[in-house]
């Protein structure tokens, strides 16, 4: 379980540094609705890599595990 977790976190982490990553390189150009979108996906991205960071730290906290490996 805790395998599949930290793989979730590292998806999420990528998504959102992908997110981040679209909105710097389109910010310049991007209509006001492209910049809302963008916003918005960026948002998403980084809310869900908090919750997968905290499904992680609580897996490990409740179980004992060893958040190294």
């Amino acid at each position: 379980m805790k395998n599949e977790l930290f793989a979730a976190r590292q998806h999420a982490a990528d998504a959102y540094a992908r997110a981040v990553a679209d909105f710097a390189r389109q910010i310049s150009v991007a209509s006001r609705r492209e910049y809302e979108l963008l916003t918005q996906v960026a948002e998403m991205a980084r809310k869900r890599s908090h919750e997968a960071q905290a499904d992680l730290e609580a897996h490990i906290a409740i179980h004992g595990c060893d958040p190294a490996g």
